[in-house]
């Protein structure tokens, strides 16, 4: 079950990330940046919106008294 679940999170992130790039097409002009900076941009752009639900999850973890996350 867990392996599952962690399967369809996989694949709705590599859905999001599909459509991201789709709404970005064309648009390197608009947003002023080149094709090595735009990729490092959305990188960041994921890691900290990603870092943020992880930090929340540390939260949770404490407040339910489990030890912290290795």
């Amino acid at each position: 079950m867990v392996n599952a679940t962690v399967n369809e999170l996989g694949k709705q992130n590599e859905a999001a990330w599909d459509d991201l790039g789709r709404q970005l097409h064309g648009m390197d002009a608009h947003l002023g940046t080149d094709e090595i900076t735009l990729p490092i941009f959305i990188g960041a752009m994921f890691g900290r919106h990603w870092s943020g639900h992880a930090e929340q999850l540390a939260s949770i973890r404490r407040a339910a008294g489990l030890p912290e996350a290795k």
